[in-house]
């Protein structure tokens, strides 16, 4: 099967999105199908390269609000031979241009949406709704299918909850074979790692609060990540006087962000809202056996509890992530035991292998 697959960015751009492209780009290839990227670039100016056995072809675009825009991946798409696109979202208008292309085309074309619909706030409020309302809604209709990666996605979208019949949930994957438990001893004070871009909706207040009602505890936290709020959270750590309690460090080369998920002992998603679409690094410090705690509001919580994995907290709570912390303070045995379980059953049922023939399956049954 030929396959286009098509995010608004890529690697070496960091994000969920790209990575989650990348990795099944290399399942799919391994399963033998002909896999490209066709993306912007926005993190590259290389035209074309061939990455890790994944041809690239990137679209000259500008970048408008951080979101990319091109007509060129309009033509690009006129032109594939490929048997289905995949179009991920969010990030309009580049991704709509592309879904127009398909259409007219006659190419058939799935949507995989990486949490709900656009939502902005203050002056972009009104466009976004508008949006909403009719490109997204029009995009939807005319997809021979959809994805997403939780039901959760499903129940808190008033558009996609209208498109039940074509879509499909297929939870996110972990490379099982890069991301490994390793035995080892645990820290005293314990040690609480926070990987992700540092947004808004990533919900670091509550790590920060967490970390205050910890403070003469033996616990300390590290943030690893970049983002808009940054000055914000470094300017908090050093109001409440937890510089040495809160460490913070740059994204990090895989190598050495590895290392830091082999270190932790206990690793925290604080996201409280579905904005936080799944949580890949979740199931990524699952998998090499750390204990894992999530909000009910993350997408990831979803798999969480059907499979009675981890520990799932009440969402937008300093206290109540603080209280999860404890307990793991005051028995250490729950660390192995809760760390054991999830890198057990994501081996078992969250590798990529599993996303690739699930995905592939899709693909199958949508061209019959």
């Amino acid at each position: 099967m030929k396959i286009l697959q098509v995010p608004s960015t890529f690697l070496p751009r960091k994000g969920g999105v790209p990575y989650y492209v990348y990795y099944l780009s290399k399942e799919m290839m391994k399963q033998g199908h002909d896999v490209s990227v066709l993306t912007s670039t926005l993190g590259s100016k290389k035209s074309f390269e061939v990455m890790d056995g994944i041809p690239i072809k990137r679209v000259k675009s500008l970048s408008i609000l951080g979101m990319p825009f091109s007509l060129g991946i309009f033509f690009e798409i006129l032109k594939s031979d490929a048997d289905i696109v995949q179009l991920h979202y969010p990030h309009p208008i580049f991704l709509d241009i592309g879904a127009l292309a398909c259409i007219i085309a006659r190419k058939t074309y799935v949507v995989y949406s990486h949490g709900k619909e656009i939502r902005m706030n203050w002056f972009f409020g009104l466009p976004s709704s508008l949006y909403n309302k009719f490109c997204y809604t029009f995009i939807l209709k005319h997809a021979a299918g959809i994805i997403v990666n939780s039901r959760k996605a499903i129940k808190s979208s008033k558009f996609l909850s209208r498109y039940k019949k074509k879509i499909n949930v297929i939870y996110h994957g972990v490379d099982t074979k890069k991301f490994v438990a390793k035995k080892r001893n645990l820290h005293s004070p314990l040690q609480v790692l926070f990987v992700g871009a540092l947004r808004r909706y990533k919900g670091l207040d509550y790590l920060v609060d967490a970390a205050k009602l910890l403070e003469n505890e033996k616990v300390s936290f590290t943030i690893v990540g970049n983002g808009p709020q940054e000055a914000m959270i470094k300017k908090k750590v050093l109001e409440l006087g937890l510089e040495r309690k809160i460490i913070f460090r740059n994204f990090l080369p895989e190598k050495e962000l590895l290392k830091m998920y082999e270190e932790c002992d206990v690793f925290v998603l604080p996201s409280p809202s579905i904005e936080e679409s799944f949580g890949m690094v979740a199931l990524e410090a699952g998998a090499m056996g750390k204990p894992v705690i999530v909000t009910y509001g993350a997408g990831v919580s979803e798999l969480f509890l059907k499979e009675k994995l981890g520990v799932v907290i009440e969402p937008y709570s300093g206290k109540a992530l603080g209280r999860a912390i404890m307990k793991f303070i005051n028995n250490k045995r729950d660390i192995t035991q809760v760390g054991y379980k999830l890198k057990g059953v994501i081996a078992l049922k969250y590798s990529w292998k599993h996303v690739g023939l699930a995905t592939i399956n899709f693909y199958k049954g949508i061209l019959k």
